[in-house]
């Protein structure tokens, strides 16, 4: 079990990490293509893979019918849909040379760490 917290945890590190990076380093100049190719290959699998170890963790805990956990499940979430933005965002940024980025994709780190703020002290503190 610990190992799949870990894995759980590194995951999620993973995935927040592009999340957080990929936008910055967009909005900075760096070349959009290599971007999205890093966000593909790392952040998505580390999605996909928090959600599966995440939900093991949670039906083996018996924390799916707590209302914290209900709370964290809505803000992953919108969190998904997060990255989900992202990667379209990427995608019109590499192919629309006229494009302009938006105020959330220009302050999506910030949205994305408030974000995982408050699914961290969930998690922390079950209440």
């Amino acid at each position: 079990l610990a190992l799949l917290k870990t894995a759980h945890i590194l995951a999620m590190t993973t995935w927040m990490a592009g999340m957080i990076v990929m936008p910055m380093l967009a909005l900075r100049g760096v070349a959009v293509a290599p971007l999205r190719a890093v966000f593909a290959a790392l952040a998505t699998p580390a999605m996909l893979l928090t959600w599966a170890l995440g939900l093991y963790l949670a039906s083996s805990g018996g924390w799916l019918r707590e209302a914290w956990m209900a709370t964290k499940l809505i803000l992953v979430v919108v969190m998904s849909g997060l990255h989900g933005f992202l990667a379209g965002r990427l995608r019109r940024l590499a192919t629309d040379a006229a494009w302009r980025p938006d105020p959330l994709f220009r302050n999506l780190h910030w949205v994305v760490l408030g974000l995982l703020a408050i699914i961290v002290a969930l998690v922390i503190a079950k209440p």
